[in-house]
């Protein structure tokens, strides 16, 4: 299916859920479609159910990491700072004025999200950074990689 088909279908089915007394049940290989437009989301594997309940509660069951993404005009500090208050995170990406850092969360090196924003408003101003953000992994990453 082209892309143009699918946000189509896409935005009918979105559509669709949004109304009262309405139930649809949809059958996928793709985690991000169904991360995109289910509210609850059963795992099958080998013909037998595995996981099941909200995007959310399966990243933050399943997951491993946390997705830290920095925009700033001093990104060898911003690195510097990362690599050292967490150092089992591991740089992704970087472009231009921005970067991309998974965080563990497994374990021990499960951290806490209001420590890690105190540290990212603490050091906003110093750092020179206008943006950053955290997300939980992708379903497909939480379950296949």
């Amino acid at each position: 299916m082209d892309l143009v088909a699918k946000r189509v279908l896409w935005n009918k089915i979105s559509e669709l859920r949004n109304q009262q007394n309405c139930g649809i049940i949809l059958t996928t290989h793709s985690l991000d479609e169904a991360d995109a437009l289910c509210n609850r989301i059963g795992i099958l594997k080998q013909g037998k159910l595995r996981a099941m309940g909200s995007s959310e509660y399966l990243k933050n069951k399943y997951g491993s990491s946390l997705r830290l993404s920095i925009s700033t005009k001093q990104i060898e500090t911003v690195q510097e700072y990362i690599q050292r208050e967490y150092p089992k995170s591991k740089l992704l990406n970087q472009v231009r004025q921005s970067v991309i850092f998974e965080l563990p969360q497994s374990g021990e090196d499960k951290l806490v999200l209001a420590d890690l924003f105190e540290k990212m408003e603490l050091h906003r101003a110093s750092f020179e950074i206008d943006d950053y953000s955290v997300a939980l992994e992708s379903l497909y990453k939480a379950f296949f990689e």
